[in-house]
């Protein structure tokens, strides 16, 4: 393995190379499953201010690529077969052969990296069909029959960064540069608003770039307008004393109310592991969030299923309402525990009742006897019910488009009543029809 020296408050360094990782990345390297990234090396590609920002993990023998990191991140998603593919879009005229980089490969290095907000009057400033300032942000709207909603702008930058909303009445964004797609998603949810987070490398040299920011002609089928909603636009800029604006903050599911106070009595060096913790972070060193979905707020992108860490290596492990959503819950329960050290807390949240959601990524529930069936491998296993029947009902109303047409009155009488209902209703009973079942298990 590349050998990695501890530095002055936490960060390290690689001795091959003049840069340093964050306190987080040397955590995810010194964690790593020595069984599948035992024989790793490092190829950085991106320093910024002496941080490694964009980088390799390959195998030495094979030159597989085992992972990348971007803008930070690690993503063990979707292993990369060769080198090649990865390194043409840091270097696009580099000599290969195959797979293999046949020159050194020197990192592109780049000073005052920190990213700023653009005005969205002045980025707006040259636009065509039909945008409008609203309090979000700015608003697209578009027909299939009539020019796509756009706005362009040209800045000097090497990254840009958005955020965005998602809704029921959401079309498709597509971001060019340069006359190139440079990204594109659905912006459609089946219910509710979710404010989404997404950086997008241009190029590994600052310079000048023309981006248009537009919606298409393509919408999910569900979705009731070619809508795009745009709250921020963030660049890299030349204030190195302005912090990132995406860095941190919660778009996700508030902590478990016994997590946060669990994790107060850890030691200052324990390690935490939040597995599908969304988009929400912790302002805490010890605290590492793995995600599957692509945002900014994740520590690291891979799969619950097959985790990237060595055993026993976690001294607390989260996973909230996120089994329900993997095609194999009893391998992300396995990992779950795999990776927990003995004597850990495995602290975990699973669907029992609750009705469809986050199509089409919803395959199981779990009831009480399942959810101990999944965490068997453990020395202990309590399992308890979560929530009033008054909460899943109101989850099923937002399924029933109508409901609105009960009127404020009948509305009140309704949950007047659901809210007598709970307070007749046991714990025992509850626990035949709660929305979730919450597992405290210990390795």
């Amino acid at each position: 393995m590349t050998e990695i020296n501890r530095f002055q408050n936490g960060t390290r360094i690689d001795t091959m190379h003049n840069y340093f990782l964050t306190p987080k990345a040397a955590s995810i390297i010194n964690t790593l499953d020595p069984k599948v990234y035992g024989n790793y090396q490092i190829i950085p590609l991106t320093i910024e201010d002496g941080l490694l920002r964009d980088a390799l993990l390959t195998d030495k023998t094979s030159n597989i690529v085992l992972a990348t990191i971007e803008a930070y991140k690690f993503n063990f998603r979707g292993v990369l077969t060769n080198l090649s593919a990865h390194l043409r879009k840091y270097f696009p005229h580099g000599i290969y052969s195959g797979s293999i980089f046949q020159e050194v490969v020197q990192p592109v290095v780049r000073e005052n990296c920190s990213l700023f907000e653009l005005s969205l009057d002045e980025i707006s400033a040259r636009c065509a069909g039909n945008v409008r300032r609203v309090d979000q942000g700015l608003l697209f709207n578009s027909k299939p029959d009539e020019h796509n909603a756009e706005i362009s702008f040209q800045a000097e930058f090497a990254t840009l960064a958005i955020h965005y909303y998602k809704n029921p009445w959401m079309g498709e964004i597509e971001i060019l540069i340069d006359g190139r797609v440079a990204f594109r998603d659905d912006c459609f949810i089946s219910h509710e608003t979710n404010l989404v987070a997404s950086e997008i490398v241009a190029n590994v040299n600052k310079e000048f770039h023309q981006v248009i920011i537009r919606t298409t002609k393509q919408k999910n089928e569900s979705s009731k307008a070619y809508q795009l909603l745009l709250k921020s636009v963030y660049i890299d800029g030349p204030d190195s004393g302005k912090s990132n604006p995406l860095a941190s903050g919660s778009l996700a599911n508030p902590f478990p109310d016994d997590f946060l106070n669990d994790i107060s009595n850890l030691s200052e060096n324990a390690r935490v592991i939040d597995v599908g913790g969304g988009k929400r972070q912790l302002s805490d060193a010890r605290y590492l969030n793995v995600e599957y979905e692509f945002s900014t707020y994740p520590d690291v992108f891979g799969d619950g299923q097959s985790l990237p860490f060595a055993d026993n290596t976690f001294d607390y492990v989260l996973s909230q309402a996120v089994i329900e959503h993997v095609p194999n819950p009893f391998a992300a329960a396995s990992e779950l525990i795999r990776v927990a050290k003995r004597g850990a807390i495995v602290n975990c949240e699973i669907a029992f009742m609750q009705p469809l959601h986050c199509r089409p990524y919803h395959f199981f529930n779990v009831t009480p006897w399942g959810a101990e069936l999944l965490f068997k491998d453990c020395s202990q296993v309590q399992v308890t019910t979560h929530g009033d029947f008054s909460h899943l009902f109101s989850w099923v109303t937002k399924y029933v488009a109508d409901f609105k047409n009960l009127g404020a009155e009948k509305t009140e009488q309704l949950y007047s009543l659901l809210f007598e209902f709970d307070a007749l209703s046991t714990n025992q009973e509850k626990a035949n029809f709660a929305p979730s079942v919450k597992i405290r298990a210990i390795k």
